[in-house]
């Protein structure tokens, strides 16, 4: 698979920026011929006009293009290595689907591997079967029964891989006898790799903050999204908000709470006896979390809730949290690498 095969003593192939101006002259005008076929011909049938407008300004964005970049690069490095086997992960992103349409084409066995949070709400799979891995390697059991259920996926192409977001040094210990919690006020905030989750967590926290001046707010950016200060100049301007720079263990260790919506951060700070808070939209038609209706999770809408549960006393914010923590430890098992020779 990629990065594992030799090719003219060169020992990986990697990604970059380096992609041919017509290559990406062929992918702008694949854009505005899509663009074109929205507008004119109303290709997928959208009503009313401003929704598909709203489409069109999908389209027309840097991540289609990267994407359709991506995919350039991708058919020309399989095209030269050729392997027998491609690893991607499955996240539910654009480019993995790309990724899986070029290789699938090739006849080169595809490996989706899935170590972030399943819900509904991500487009995992296609009905065209060409962009869809071959065969699933998921971080748990819990999570291959979610693929077999929800997304009908056949039970022999799933095997259960593991993940590294399973604590290492795992004690036992619930979340009561964290010894820093009684005079920690850190709360680790941390969206998924998405703009508009970006953006929501940013803007709640904004107001949010300054009614909490004990508090120290730790804003993580995801690695997909770069770090533009300028655009977070009014967050950075708040005494009591900062932007990590740390890695994700130690800001783990520095925290009390955890604030994520659909990111697996959420189940690794609850791995880490930090206690959880879900941010609701308004505009959510489901939870992002991974929990079932009957567990337990702080959840708020605005400021003023979130507020109300940071003071509350902990016995009150532990409710069912064992339950929570049984469950957020199944959800990424221990790796079995031996999986993979046998894929």
């Amino acid at each position: 698979y990629l990065n594992h095969k030799n090719y003219n003593d060169k020992s990986s192939f990697q990604l970059n920026n380096n992609i041919k101006f017509f290559t990406k002259l062929k992918n702008f005008s694949l854009i505005i011929n899509e663009i074109f076929q929205i507008l004119i011909f109303n290709k997928f049938n959208i009503h009313p006009f401003i929704t598909r407008l709203k489409l069109i300004e999908t389209t027309l964005s840097y991540e289609t293009l990267n994407n359709l970049n991506i995919q350039s690069k991708f058919s020309e490095i399989l095209n030269i290595i050729k392997p027998k086997k491609v690893f991607v992960t499955l996240e539910g992103y654009a480019y993995e689907k790309l990724v899986f349409k070029v290789a699938n084409r090739l006849s080169i066995k595809t490996i989706g591997y899935q170590h972030t949070i399943l819900n509904s709400k991500t487009n995992f799979f296609l009905i065209n079967k060409i962009y869809n891995p071959s065969k699933i390697l998921s971080s748990s059991l819990i999570c291959k029964n979610i693929f077999i259920k929800k997304y009908n996926f056949k039970t022999a192409k799933i095997e259960v891989l593991g993940s590294h977001k399973r604590p290492v040094n795992f004690t036992g210990k619930n979340l009561k006898s964290k010894d820093n919690h009684k005079d920690n006020h850190n709360v680790l905030i941390a969206p998924e790799g998405i703009k508009e989750e970006v953006d929501f967590l940013f803007n709640f926290f904004l107001h949010t903050a300054p009614n909490l001046k004990n508090y120290r707010f730790i804003f993580r950016i995801h690695p997909l999204l770069k770090f533009k200060k300028h655009k977070y100049r009014k967050f950075l301007n708040n005494k009591n908000l900062t932007i990590s720079q740390n890695s994700l263990s130690n800001d783990l260790k520095s925290c009390k709470y955890i604030v994520a919506r659909g990111s697996a951060v959420l189940l690794e700070g609850i791995n880490s006896n930090l206690i959880p808070i879900y941010v609701k939209n308004k505009n959510d038609l489901i939870n992002l979390h991974p929990f079932s209706k009957n567990m337990f999770i702080p959840t708020v809408k605005n400021s003023n809730e979130f507020i109300k549960i940071v003071n509350l006393k902990d016995k009150k914010i532990y409710k069912d949290f064992d339950i929570v923590k049984r469950y957020s430890l199944k959800y990424f098992e221990k790796y079995n690498l031996e999986k993979i020779l046998y894929v």
